[in-house]
């Protein structure tokens, strides 16, 4: 009697031990941490290969996924300025003499002013937007650096009399001044980025005999030393005397 009851009593104890030995594996295996997921920098790196304010504002916009481009302002002369090549890493940045901005946006702010401090055309890079939501912003504008709009201002028009150089070399000279007007603004854009520092054009009025040149003052100087050249190059053809003269 005494053997029978020692095993009754071990019935429930064993049934409560199958019931418990399942249900713990799983459990064991719910705590288990996974790893976190990899994920890669680089891809997060914000490249802009260099372009207009234009080209900048849409890089920005696929990006980060802010709604800028379709609200900016940018000012017609400012269509060809170029925005150097960018490279910015994930996370807000912290710039040499500057407090360290909230997010990555206002970062890029921050960044794209302190370059235009060095290259005035960049102009200035203005976003309005809720506190910390850059992303949504009221407004975006690129203001014109009072630097730039001084340049601008000294645009020269100057008119030259074609007098002593035939008609037949009217063409070659316009063409030669357009020309070398073109170089020199090619060779100074890819020196300095600045591509407006050295525009101008030339165009001859035949009823009247006159060159009439546009541009900034180098150009225009350039301009008038190449009048000045033909001029004395036909002073010197009539200086020379004929062959078997005297």
């Amino acid at each position: 009697m005494k053997t029978r009851l020692t095993f009754l009593q071990t019935i429930p104890f064993a049934l409560a031990l199958a019931g418990w030995m399942p249900l713990s594996a799983p459990a064991q295996n719910a705590g288990e941490s996974k790893p976190p997921a990899q994920t890669n920098r680089d891809d997060q790196v914000f490249n802009f290969p260099g372009g207009t304010p234009r080209d900048f504002l849409a890089a920005v916009e696929k990006h980060y996924k802010a709604d800028w481009l379709s609200i900016a302002s940018i000012p017609r002369e400012m269509d060809d300025v170029r925005v150097p090549k960018l490279r910015i890493p994930p996370g807000p940045m912290f710039l040499i003499g500057s407090p360290s901005a909230p997010n990555e946006l206002l970062s890029i702010v921050m960044l794209y002013n302190r370059l235009a401090e060095r290259e005035p055309q960049l102009g200035t890079l203005v976003v309005e937007a809720p506190h910390n939501q850059p992303e949504k912003p009221y407004a975006v504008m690129l203001v014109p650096n009072k630097s730039a709009v001084v340049a601008q201002a000294r645009m020269r028009t100057k008119a030259f009399p074609l007098r002593g150089i035939p008609k037949n070399d009217w063409g070659r000279l316009t063409g030669e001044i357009n020309e070398t007007g073109l170089r020199g603004r090619s060779q100074e854009a890819s020196m300095t980025g600045r591509k407006e520092s050295f525009p101008g054009i030339a165009s001859v009025h035949d009823s009247s005999a006159i060159l009439v040149v546009m541009g900034s003052e180098t150009f225009v100087e350039m301009a008038e030393s190449m009048v000045a050249a033909f001029q004395a190059n036909e002073r010197a053809k009539e200086a020379k005397p004929s062959p078997g003269g005297k």
